[in-house]
């Protein structure tokens, strides 16, 4: 597939965000640029929609698009981010120049104010620009996995994104004893967001042992969740993160899902149970059906060839 030339990217600072951006526009150009702002009240509260003086709202951290560059294609995630995009493409026009916009994500917003929405297929949503993929864009491809890693040992990986509270009070302890007793000769490695508040903290802590490791915030030295994903020897997930399992699910690794009763989002239920053939149970080493990586199955949609192939040509 021929790339585009120049492709920027508008970053609302949310890693998540950033991260399929920026695994889509290395994709599809040979050529991008990056650049992070944030959004005033009351402007933000509004976003997609853009309030009167929404140049007021917006502020660049460090550079900002220059544009004379003309770039071939827009890349946005998220509803703060898609609303600077139609914002940036009004300032593009005005330089009599046109610009391809993919937005990644449902903005909530009328669909034919972007050339291409990308959706997971768990968001329930048509279109006919509207392209939609299983799990979530990430990087973490076959390639990538092959690729060496230092090892860490026979560790069980509890990857802990930020659920509510009620399962550190209840279920949370409930199942570290059940994968303890399933797994005994196997030590725990925690890593858990930095989202996560104090209270959960000093829980997760209180639940590790002196064989395990742990991983909180920054504090404790280099985030491992990437060594995890290529070697732990199981990975057990809370089911609020719809990013970190589908890159989970990537790995050759067991995978499980913690916390699932916690998880009252019919979004995140739909996405589950999308990939159960890949789920094992709490006491299994199954490795289950690979799942599909989105990216392979958006570049070879021939909506978005076609697309590209518009803008490459003007």
């Amino acid at each position: 597939m021929n790339k585009v030339n120049l492709c920027w990217v508008l970053s609302d600072g949310q890693k998540g965000h950033e991260i399929q951006s920026m695994t889509l526009a290395h994709a599809l150009s040979s050529n991008l640029q990056k650049f992070q702002f944030s959004l005033k009240q009351p402007w933000v509260t509004f976003a997609p929609r853009r309030m009167p003086q929404f140049k007021l709202a917006l502020n660049w951290h460090g550079t900002q698009p220059s544009l004379p560059d003309k770039p071939k294609l827009l890349i946005t995630t998220g509803r703060k981010a898609a609303a600077v995009g139609k914002h940036i493409l009004d300032q593009l026009k005005q330089h009599n120049h046109n610009c391809l916009h993919l937005q990644i994500l449902n903005p909530k917003d009328n669909f034919k104010k972007y050339d291409l929405l990308l959706a997971p297929q768990h968001d329930n949503i048509k279109g006919p620009n509207v392209i939609t993929f299983h799990g979530s864009i990430h990087p973490y491809n076959h390639q990538w996995f092959q690729a060496d890693c230092p090892e860490l040992g026979s560790y069980m990986a509890i990857i802990i994104g930020n659920p509510k509270p009620a399962y550190f009070a209840s279920q949370f302890f409930e199942e570290i004893s059940l994968i303890r007793s399933k797994f005994p000769n196997n030590p725990l490695y925690f890593c858990g967001s930095p989202r996560l508040d104090e209270r959960s903290k000093t829980l997760i802590f209180s639940a590790a042992k002196t064989t395990d490791r742990l991983w909180l915030d920054p504090a404790h030295g280099n985030n491992p969740y990437q060594s995890l994903l290529k070697n732990a020897k199981k990975l057990f997930i809370t089911a609020d993160s719809i990013n970190m399992i589908n890159e989970s699910c990537q790995s050759a690794a067991p995978v499980s899902i913690l916390a699932n009763q916690f998880t009252a989002s019919p979004k995140h239920q739909r996405f589950i149970q999308s990939i159960q053939t890949r789920l094992c149970a709490l006491d299994s080493l199954d490795t289950g059906k690979p799942s599909a990586y989105a990216l392979d199955q958006i570049t070879v949609h021939p909506l978005l060839i076609s697309t590209l192939i518009a803008a490459i040509n003007k």
